[in-house]
């Protein structure tokens, strides 16, 4: 049986100005500039039956960070290392008061930049996968505000079969035994690490601009 994406179609509807569906079921998560707000490269990832490709970013962008929700308003950032974690989690919490960042697999001067812009004011957790590559994500966001949280997913949902690497895997696992996932508490620590080697950034680029609201894409 395939396994679903997992996502709502509302939960994308919800993101639409920073989230686009593309070629061969990829999704598009726009990095902006986080003074000007303008789009200046994109995420690519895809998740088709239980398996997901590595980050891949634009030819001739730059890597900043993907933002879901507005930083304006939000009063908590979580990051992430992939934008589809992203949007699971914030489908799973259905919060208005955060923003939900990916900073696209591992994260340069650009991206620390942008953690830092976006995290001043705000209360900040690191939600990264709870595997070894995800624990030296969470000691690099750490060094940039040492005060965040670890939001790790757990690593099993009672009831359920199978071991949860990330938040996907969280929200697929959630639905597939019929649990509301808004129900659930995610504040949970994972009690032991796997030890995963990390999971390499793939520099192969995406070759297509990012596409326009006005292009009218299926989102899923």
């Amino acid at each position: 049986m395939q396994r679903p994406r997992g996502i709502d179609r509302q939960t994308l509807i919800r993101f639409r100005e920073d989230v686009r569906s593309g070629a061969f079921g990829g999704v598009y998560f726009a990095h902006r500039n986080p003074a000007t707000g303008d789009i200046q490269g994109f995420e690519q990832r895809w998740e088709k039956n239980g398996e997901k490709n590595k980050a891949r970013f634009a030819k001739g962008g730059r890597k900043t960070v993907s933002v879901l929700g507005d930083p304006s308003t939000a009063t908590r950032m979580v990051v992430f290392e992939g934008g589809l974690d992203a949007l699971a989690l914030a489908e799973i919490e259905g919060r208005g008061d955060t923003i939900y960042v990916s900073t696209g697999g591992g994260f340069g001067p650009l991206s620390e930049a942008a953690l830092r812009e976006h995290g001043r004011g705000k209360t900040v957790s690191s939600a990264f996968d709870n595997d070894a590559a995800g624990g030296l994500l969470d000691d690099k966001l750490r060094a940039i505000w040492p005060a965040a949280e670890r939001l790790a997913p757990p690593s099993r949902i009672e009831g359920a079969m199978g071991v949860c690497k990330d938040w996907l895997d969280v929200l697929v696992t959630l639905k597939s035994i019929g649990i509301d996932p808004q129900r659930m508490e995610t504040g949970i620590d994972v009690p032991s690490e796997r030890e995963i080697e990390p999971d390499p950034v793939d520099e192969d680029p995406a070759d297509q601009p990012f596409p326009s609201a006005d292009d009218g894409p299926s989102f899923w």
